[in-house]
């Protein structure tokens, strides 16, 4: 957890996500929130796999991959420590992003939505499900929230766990 707080510093690094790859030490939400914490233009996603094991089965958080933008507008830092956790917040094309990350503490965040400015917002959230045995490989939930910039946010971790969170104006049509 001091990636985000020694690479970044300078501009942009080179990091590749090498999602739900059974080596991952970290949870597949924590995989997709690395996407904003992470900035790097460059192609990240990488498969080790066979491309048989996505065309089985669910993988509706792939859809983040196809959503997250490579390069950005604005930047806000939202909460961190070195080493122990992190929180920005990216905006690109009218939607904002939000990439929490944390070490192997699970923990809670509070985070306040005043970024987004007025207006409603649709929230698409893609989180680690609740604490078990195996959460390094459980599937990511996903859900949809309203909220607005009062809201404040409450952010659940797993260890080596992350958030990965999607802001859209409702019935907004990207062109482009």
């Amino acid at each position: 957890m001091t990636l985000p707080f020694t690479r970044n510093v300078a501009g942009p690094m080179d990091y590749t996500i090498c999602y739900a790859q059974a080596r991952n030490q970290t949870t597949h939400a924590h995989q997709l929130a690395m996407a904003v914490v992470y900035y790097s233009p460059l192609v990240f996603l990488f498969w080790y796999d066979k491309p048989a094991k996505y065309a089985q089965g669910e993988w509706p958080e792939l859809e983040w991959f196809a959503d997250c933008p490579t390069s950005w507008q604005e930047t806000s830092a939202l909460s961190g420590h070195i080493g122990e956790y992190v929180a920005v917040a990216r905006r690109a094309q009218g939607r904002w992003f939000i990439g929490e990350m944390t070490n192997e503490a699970p923990r809670a965040l509070e985070l306040s939505l005043s970024f987004l400015g007025p207006g409603v917002w649709e929230a698409t959230i893609y989180a680690d499900p609740a604490p078990g045995p195996s959460e390094a490989t459980a599937r990511v939930s996903i859900r949809r929230v309203t909220v607005d910039a009062d809201t404040r946010l409450l952010v659940e971790l797993a260890a080596n766990g992350g958030q990965a969170i999607r802001f859209e104006r409702p019935n907004t049509v990207l062109q482009g």
